[in-house]
């Protein structure tokens, strides 16, 4: 077998039961997957021990499924999309969920962070928890790091139907709230 015969599978770590018998394509879909799996897990460890199993399967599997069949976007919106996920599947409550966004809303604004090239300067995120927003900073300059805020607005700015959402900050502060922009 070819890795262009297994490449289908790479986002479909369900799948893997079908190749039990090819240890060619076994390694070369957990090479695939193994990348995926520490960008979701290692920025947020509560929602490794959320998953209640010790490899995070329980998670992982029916969300990179649930996310190959809606073809989302795995880039910087990657933890975005666990949250809408998680909501989907009533995974959340009051007393679980407020450290999970944190983490999850902080990790797709640290990759944003560091993978965007416009002009914007930061990005503000909507996590599900009204009033509260997640704030990361591009690093102004080489030996600064990024900067990662979870900030209180007093003001019920949330989008319209309660799903994360963000906007571009184009100035060193939040000046002005342009309304909110769904991820893709």
């Amino acid at each position: 077998m070819r890795d262009i015969d297994v490449i289908d599978f790479m986002s479909r770590p369900d799948q893997f039961s079908l190749f039990s018998d090819n240890r060619r394509a076994l390694v070369r879909l957990d090479i695939a997957w193994r990348g995926y799996w520490h960008a979701l897990y290692d920025p947020c460890p509560s929602l490794l021990d959320f998953s209640g199993d010790q490899d995070g399967f329980n998670i992982f599997r029916p969300f990179m499924r649930w996310g190959s069949e809606r073809k989302i976007c795995f880039g910087w919106p990657l933890h975005l999309w666990v949250i809408i996920w998680l909501q989907e599947n009533e995974m959340l409550n009051s007393s679980n969920s407020e450290i999970i966004l944190s983490e999850l809303a902080g990790a797709a604004a640290a990759r944003w962070a560091i993978s965007d090239r416009t002009e914007a300067l930061g990005i503000a995120i909507y996590r599900g928890i009204k009033q509260n927003w997640t704030v990361g900073w591009k690093c102004r300059a080489v030996d600064l790091q990024r900067e990662i805020q979870e900030i209180e607005i007093g003001a019920d700015l949330s989008p319209e139907d309660d799903i994360p959402s963000y906007f571009l900050i184009f100035d060193n502060k939040i000046s002005v709230f342009p309304g909110w922009s769904r991820i893709l």
